[in-house]
């Protein structure tokens, strides 16, 4: 099952985003002390990567009925445990 490629770039972008943020925040959280500015930067990556969590819930939300439906119309159920 292949998403549509809007809807799996978005997924992707999202995640690039909250990895590219959370790693500078990252650096600019230890160089905060050493000026005024680092502290403005990590403020506002916090509300970008804060931004860009709620956008992947929601996608990732979307995702779940997505597979679910496919999969429901397919027929396929959960593989199932061994009987011992």
């Amino acid at each position: 099952m292949r998403l549509k490629p809007a809807f799996r770039f978005a997924l992707y972008g999202a995640f690039a985003i909250l990895f590219v943020t959370g790693a500078v925040w990252l650096v600019a959280d230890r160089l905060k002390e050493s000026g005024e500015q680092w502290q403005e930067i990590a403020a506002d990556l916090l509300m970008v990567h804060g931004g860009a969590a709620m956008a992947t819930l929601l996608l990732l939300g979307a995702l779940v009925p997505l597979h679910v439906q496919r999969s429901w119309r397919a027929g396929r159920t959960a593989p199932r445990a061994p009987p011992w």
